[in-house]
């Protein structure tokens, strides 16, 4: 299974809109040569910002809400379960 098919950003936004948290995405940078791009995107929460990295925008976001939900299940369990 790729991180983009892990639905960590549905699973993000979901904890957001449950705890009425701000939930934002910034555009990307690529960088790395054309044919092996290495993106890097970032999600805030609050404004809060954790960056990821991957092949695509949308794996280098996958792995930002990956690196977000790890912080708050950390932070607070009881926002984000562990079956979650």
């Amino acid at each position: 299974m790729s991180t983009h098919e892990s639905g960590y950003m549905n699973k993000l936004n979901t904890v957001c809109n449950r705890q009425g948290w701000k939930l934002t995405k910034d555009e990307g940078v690529q960088s790395g040569p054309k044919h092996q791009p290495v993106w890097t995107g970032h999600v805030y929460v609050n404004g809060k910002p954790f960056g990821g990295q991957g092949r695509s925008i949308a794996a280098a976001r996958e792995a930002a809400a990956m690196a977000a939900l790890d912080y708050y299940r950390a932070y607070n369990p009881s926002v984000v379960p562990s079956d979650f």
